[in-house]
């Protein structure tokens, strides 16, 4: 789409085996992992990666992320992910994504919102600690769909539109900053979804506010419930989530939408 434009990263990504699922396309948890991927090779290229970053005692973390699908590539398919730092705002940092497949075809979009976090106090910073000109944004945006504050599960039962999962991180769930990564927490949210809908539907739309980090060792509760308030087709079915901490804040609140499949 601008493949002359050096505000933007293009990145190829092809699906293997362990990409896909039981339906023979890419999880969306392996989606996930080539946006944040491809997010992380711009950061490099751009000079502001974790790493780098750690030599200023700071850090990214990823404060908000939405996808939305329109299809999902097969195995042995090759996607491209085009991804650019989008904007200012207060202290966000804003990141959009376009997923292409094989004949240049738009199939997804996501966009996300980073916190720039100083390492020893954990408090955010603003982003223009890094961002010191406009020289590395493309003020441009996949949509005017807002990242917004998602309403959670209060709900501790197991209920018949969804259900509880107990986890306990393990060291590999971890990441850089030795907190739990974005893909694990998807992962436990999943878990929650009655059998029937993953059965018979796919995701169309995810979207995840992570709230507080959680550390090895930590035990989380994931729960989940059908989202009654928001009308839906016969073709559409949404639920709300939420990590609980056994200690210590909420983790992560998330919202999934799934349609049925072909």
């Amino acid at each position: 789409m601008w493949q002359n434009n050096k505000k933007v990263l293009s990145e190829n990504y092809f699906i293997h085996t362990y990409d896909i699922d039981k339906n023979q396309i890419a999880s969306v948890q392996s989606i996930c992992r080539f946006l944040l991927d491809s997010a992380g090779i711009h950061a490099y290229k751009l000079g502001f990666a974790v790493p780098q970053m750690f030599k200023m005692n700071l850090t990214w973390v990823l404060s908000r992320f939405s996808v939305s699908m329109k299809a999902y590539p097969e195995w042995r398919n090759t996607i491209t992910v085009q991804t650019w730092p989008s904007g200012l705002d207060k202290l966000f940092a804003m990141r959009d994504f376009l997923i292409f497949d094989e004949n240049r075809d738009v199939i997804g979009t996501a966009n996300s919102a980073w916190l720039v976090i100083d390492v020893e106090s954990r408090r955010p910073v603003r982003p223009q600690v890094i961002f010191k000109d406009d020289r590395t944004i493309y003020n441009t945006h996949i949509s005017d769909k807002k990242l917004i504050k998602l309403p959670g599960v209060r709900s501790g039962k197991d209920t018949v539109s969804g259900q509880r999962r107990d986890f306990t991180v393990r060291f590999s769930d971890l990441d850089m900053n030795e907190h739990v990564t974005s893909i694990s927490y998807i992962d436990w949210i999943l878990e929650t979804i009655p059998e029937e809908i993953r059965n018979s539907r796919i995701i169309k739309e995810l979207e995840i506010n992570y709230l507080s980090e959680s550390k090895y060792g930590d035990s989380v509760t994931a729960l989940s419930e059908q989202d009654t308030g928001i009308q839906e087709s016969d073709n559409l079915r949404t639920f709300n989530h939420s990590l609980f901490k056994s200690k210590g804040p909420e983790a992560a609140r998330a919202r999934t939408s799934w349609v049925k499949t072909a």
